[in-house]
């Protein structure tokens, strides 16, 4: 006697497919309360700026362009980096008051290690990071209104095509929009500086 035909198992009740589903939506929903709870304050500061080898790298002429932001200043704005900077982070990372771009000192840098995106620990006002929750890319403008109002002295668990405005140790504004092949130990964003 065949087999009679069976009737296929709805998504809904497949385990191959619910059970990587439910975990997505469990890390996204903590990882959107860790961070916030770490911009309203609720974390600890200051991350240890000698627990890593500084590294900050470009890509060469060979990789491929970076994308551009689509970011506009006003002409009474001027930019202090030419061109949006692609840049990578690993432990104590770049000081963007300095040109051409470099490692900085810790406590003027920023530093990045699990997940985690922080200042050096500099107390010099409005040095700090303010994520953008508005929809489009911020100007100048936008940003050094939001850092004025959004400070934070880090930034928890970023994710491509986050947009995160930042004011440096000399009161420049800038733009970080965080780029795939973001992880644990490492940050990719396409860095924007205003200022002179």
């Amino acid at each position: 006697m065949p087999d009679e035909p069976r009737e296929p198992t709805p998504w809904w009740r497949n385990p191959v497919i619910v059970v990587p589903a439910i975990a997505v939506i469990l890390a996204a929903i903590i990882g959107g309360i860790i961070t916030a709870v770490l911009q309203t304050g609720g974390g600890s500061g200051g991350a240890s700026s000698s627990a890593r080898t500084p590294t900050v790298s470009s890509p060469t002429a060979s990789a491929a362009p970076a994308p551009t932001t689509g970011t506009t200043t006003p002409a009474t704005t001027p930019v202090y980096y030419q061109r949006p900077i692609p840049v990578v982070i690993s432990g104590n990372g770049p000081d963007f008051d300095t040109k051409p771009l470099g490692p900085g000192p810790g406590p003027v840098s920023f530093y990045y290690n699990t997940f985690s995106l922080a200042t050096g620990g500099s107390s010099t006002p409005g040095f700090g990071f303010a994520v953008w929750t508005k929809g489009g890319t911020p100007t100048a403008s936008d940003c050094k209104t939001w850092v004025s109002t959004h400070l934070v002295d880090h930034v928890y668990a970023a994710t491509a095509g986050m947009k995160i405005c930042f004011g440096t140790d000399q009161g420049r504004i800038g733009l970080l929009v965080v780029q795939p092949g973001t992880s644990e130990d490492q940050f990719k964003a396409i860095a924007s500086v205003w200022g002179s």
